[in-house]
């Protein structure tokens, strides 16, 4: 008898530390509502070098999500007014460097906390794009495979003039993070080039607004510079529901 309840007793600490190893947390957490009578500060900044620190300043729970399940606004449903009209400044810090995957670990450990927040995936179909490649020659290894993987996008051209182009830069980014940055231009884009390796890359196009001649539009862009075809097709889309949530106590 005292064999298995030692057993079980071993079990229940193993399976304790699991958990505990699958679910990291925040040690430290502060949750302050913006009051925005007045307000004259930048909406919505999360940058910072220090990986043991999460600090979002000013940020509506809808980017909270975003930033911590990876899903653009656009395939995140059940979002209600105030998820994305209401503003939050979060201070979170942890012992030791926790990467980024961990990171939004326990950015969803907060969230789940201290907005009681309930999400799940579902699929939907949806009009639009299927990305398939030839082969990967015109895309360059990453010169700094240590980076973040990053898909950012820029305008070039005088900020006080109409945009000369538009573009978007991988660092060290997948063909499937830049699927999902093509998704507020083109609509939803499935990524279907078998292409897994991350990569740097630049393309560059016009929005059609005006045409100096020096850029295609952004499909051709990508079939030109990066030998990627974008095809019309019915794909099917991974979306976040958001199922509950609620503002939570300051503190």
């Amino acid at each position: 008898m005292n064999r298995v309840l030692a057993v079980a007793t071993v079990t229940a600490i193993i399976s304790a530390l699991a958990c505990a190893q699958a679910s990291p947390k925040f040690d430290v957490v502060s949750i302050k509502p913006t009051d925005m009578r007045g307000f004259r500060g930048p909406l919505c900044d999360d940058r910072g070098s220090d990986p043991s620190v999460y600090v979002a300043r000013n940020c509506p729970l809808l980017y909270l999500v975003t930033r911590a399940y990876g899903f653009p606004a656009a395939r995140i449903l059940g979002v209600e007014a105030w998820m994305k009209g209401e503003y939050f400044t979060v201070h979170a810090s942890a012992a030791g460097k926790p990467d980024r995957s961990t990171q939004d670990q326990m950015l969803r450990a907060l969230l789940a906390d201290r907005f009681e927040l309930q999400v799940h995936e579902a699929t939907r179909a949806a009009k639009g794009f299927v990305m398939t490649a030839a082969s990967d020659r015109k895309l360059q290894p990453p010169s700094h495979p240590d980076h973040v993987p990053l898909v950012g996008v820029f305008r070039e051209g005088d900020a006080r003039s109409p945009a000369v182009s538009y573009g978007f830069r991988g660092d060290n980014a997948t063909l499937a993070m830049l699927a999902q940055r093509l998704e507020p231009t083109l609509g939803p884009v499935e990524d279907r080039t078998s292409l897994t390796g991350h990569y740097d890359f630049v393309v560059r196009y016009t929005d059609g607004t005006q045409d100096l001649g020096l850029y295609p539009a952004v499909i051709p862009a990508l079939q030109q510079q990066l030998g990627l075809k974008l095809t019309p097709a019915q794909v099917t889309q991974t979306v976040l529901v958001m199922d509950h949530a609620a503002r939570p106590p300051a503190n």
